[in-house]
């Protein structure tokens, strides 16, 4: 199952119940810390996709605290160049199986050679991380996909579903 879903490099599980999610607003709203009259704007929309979907990509190169991607900014990781999350949770593998250990922080970047194909911040990943590994990035269901673009011959279309509550992508903790 991991084989094809490093093969396929995007993942999609299933999306939880909108009954297990769902929490009735006003009550939330009441927790905030904000004026009586305030207006409360949300997207739900994202909470929901965010967590149903995972980018699986592969280390290509690594030189010194950088790694080269199969996938960056003009693809699947679009987002973070806008109003996206700072980062995405993400964990690693090696021949398959979850590869942890000692950390160290990396930046990543993308396989388009464009100066703006680096992802922002940097990225606590094992010590050891080699070209070959993957890396998992969870959470990146909303608005990951509608934005790709082809530049420079890279586009991430390979897509695979996994429906096993066993395999969730990784989620934001704390």
């Amino acid at each position: 199952m991991w084989e094809a879903a490093i093969r396929n490099r995007i993942r999609v599980s299933s999306c939880p119940a909108w009954s297990s999610t769902s929490t009735p607003l006003p009550s939330l709203f009441a927790q905030l810390p904000v004026a009586e009259n305030a207006e409360v704007l949300g997207e739900p929309g994202r909470a929901l996709a965010a967590p149903g979907m995972s980018a699986v990509v592969e280390v290509l190169l690594r030189k010194d605290q950088s790694l080269f991607l199969n996938d960056g900014m003009f693809g699947i990781f679009w987002l973070l160049r806008i109003d996206g999350p700072d980062a995405f949770p993400v964990r690693a593998y090696r021949d398959g199986e979850p590869h942890e250990g000692e950390t160290m922080e990396f930046q990543l970047h993308g396989p388009t050679c464009d100066s703006t194909d680096t992802l922002p911040g940097l990225v606590p990943l094992p010590v050891d991380i080699r070209a070959g590994d993957y890396l998992e990035f969870g959470n990146i269901g909303a608005y990951s996909i509608s934005g790709r673009t082809d530049y420079n011959g890279y586009y991430s279309d390979r897509i695979v579903s996994i429906t096993w509550p066993s395999e969730s992508p990784p989620s934001v903790s704390g």
